[in-house]
């Protein structure tokens, strides 16, 4: 999905660990994923693990249904983009079709020229997001997003540019697909399911281990 030219609809507090280095924040496999999005609904954030990292935006293309998404989005961890959770239910995974696909972004700053009008707050802001864009694409990562109030979770990562690969710091600054990030919008609990019905087939196709096979 390309940097979004439409205007913002809704503005948002992307919050959580912006991932440093590895550490608490990793979710090593899927069933720590739906693990942390399930401990996340049933509790409070733990104070010290959350900061804001930038304000973003939504756009038209945002789910708006039972309601808009919250104001504020929790990342609650980091996934290798190589999980069966996050292959699955992303850019051409075979549920992919379960998640609502949308952009969340924030103002360009990839040019001297947009640079010189921006405000420091604002390149700050901008800046922040395209830093944590670079460090998930070169760490092959996705954001899991906690649930809101009505059950819908979300899984951020970053855009790929027009040749296929994220330029960011390889190049000595940010192109303009570092200021958004691609967010899959699902309902935790219809994911839930249908990653425990996977489980079941593949566990069921398996046959039988009897003593005359031995």
């Amino acid at each position: 999905m390309p940097y979004p030219t439409s205007n913002p609809a809704a503005k948002h507090d992307l919050v959580g660990p912006s991932h440093q280095d590895e550490g608490d924040d990793t979710l090593p496999t899927s069933e720590s994923i739906v693990e942390a999005i399930e401990a996340r609904r049933s509790s409070a954030p733990p104070a010290s693990n959350i900061s804001k990292i930038s304000t973003v935006y939504t756009y038209a293309d945002a789910p708006s249904n039972p309601k808009p998404l919250s104001r504020s989005l929790e990342i609650i961890g980091y996934a290798d983009v190589a999980l069966s959770l996050i292959r699955k239910f992303t850019d051409d995974g075979p549920l992919s079709s379960h998640m609502s696909k949308c952009t969340v972004g924030v103002k360009r700053a990839d040019r001297p020229d947009i640079r010189a009008v921006l405000r420091d707050h604002d390149m700050a802001n901008s800046d922040s997001l395209a830093e944590l864009a670079v460090r998930m694409r070169e760490g092959q990562l996705a954001a899991i997003v906690a649930a809101d109030h009505v059950g819908r979770f979300g899984i951020l990562r970053p855009m790929e540019d027009e040749y296929g690969g994220g330029a960011g710091s390889s190049t000595g600054g940010y192109t303009k697909h570092d200021y958004a990030l691609d967010l899959y919008v699902g309902d935790f609990t219809d994911i839930k399911n249908m990653l425990a019905g996977t489980a079941t087939s593949a566990a069921s196709s398996i046959p039988a281990v009897t003593t005359n096979s031995l």
